[in-house]
């Protein structure tokens, strides 16, 4: 798995193309390289860390890990999924202040998953997170995300969720069926953190299903990777991770509902 891991003396000013993958091994570039420049599409699609450039004693420094808002050489995360002093970065040797990297504005690959690595890592440090995770987790409670392209009430391919979920004792919920007058992405992250596991329906890699995907990854939760019909190629960061398909017809709605079943079954 692989994460953007940005510095920059001003957070608003875009980076500089000359420090784009500085210090980065070049395998792990090769795949995020234009005839012209950098795939910043392909870029958007990792996790993002970013801070400030900061001195090593700056306890006031704090990095956001997150998704870009759009793919960008001037990146802006403006939901992060964690907040965490910059000074974490050197503990974790992400950063090498021998090598001035933590007050050097540059952009850099990193091999590790960083929502394992700061979620655990952290976890007796001053850590803040957004938001804050439920300590109530249902264990009969799967989450589901999803594009939102029915109703919950006449959407087959959930349909097929709840009905899977139903046989194993399980109950699905869509963050759609939420109805309280809450901002979107707490509840998206109030259900994740409150279910004991969590379905994701990556079909077309939609962005913010993705993005979800990887929150729950991160929180250590049990989750189901689906994709209707064949798996094009994955995001670096989930590429090792196993997506069962489905045909979106009858039968292949019924095979869906019983292999849910048994994934549920097997995990208790």
């Amino acid at each position: 798995m692989l994460f953007n891991l940005i510095v920059r003396a001003n957070e608003t000013q875009p980076m500089l193309p000359s420090r784009m993958f500085e210090g980065t091994p070049e395998q792990l570039t090769s795949a995020y390289r234009t005839g012209t420049g950098f795939d910043f599409n392909a870029l958007a699609q990792l996790p993002t860390v970013m801070t400030r450039e900061f001195e090593s004693d700056d306890m006031g420094a704090v990095a956001t890990l997150g998704y870009m808002d759009t793919p960008s050489i001037n990146p802006v995360i403006s939901k992060p999924i964690l907040r965490f002093p910059s000074q974490a970065l050197l503990n974790l040797g992400l950063l090498d202040e021998n090598c001035w990297q933590n007050k050097r504005t540059h952009w850099r690959l990193c091999e590790g998953d960083p929502f394992r690595l700061f979620s655990k890592s952290l976890d007796n440090s001053p850590l803040a997170i957004e938001p804050k995770r439920s300590s109530a987790c249902d264990p009969n409670l799967i989450a589901v995300m999803m594009p939102f392209t029915d109703d919950p009430s006449i959407d087959p391919v959930y349909s097929a969720l709840v009905e899977g979920s139903k046989r194993a004792g399980k109950n699905c919920k869509r963050v759609d069926e939420i109805l309280t007058p809450t901002d979107i992405t707490e509840d998206i992250f109030k259900l994740i953190a409150s279910s004991s596991s969590v379905i994701a329906d990556i079909t077309g890699l939609n962005s913010n299903v993705m993005f979800e995907a990887g929150y729950a990854i991160g929180m250590g939760k049990r989750t189901v990777l689906l994709h209707q019909d064949d798996v094009p190629k994955l995001p670096f960061d989930v590429s090792h991770r196993r997506v069962f398909t489905y045909k979106r017809n009858k039968d292949g709605l019924a095979i869906l509902s019983d292999r849910i079943f048994k994934i549920l079954t097997n995990a208790q």
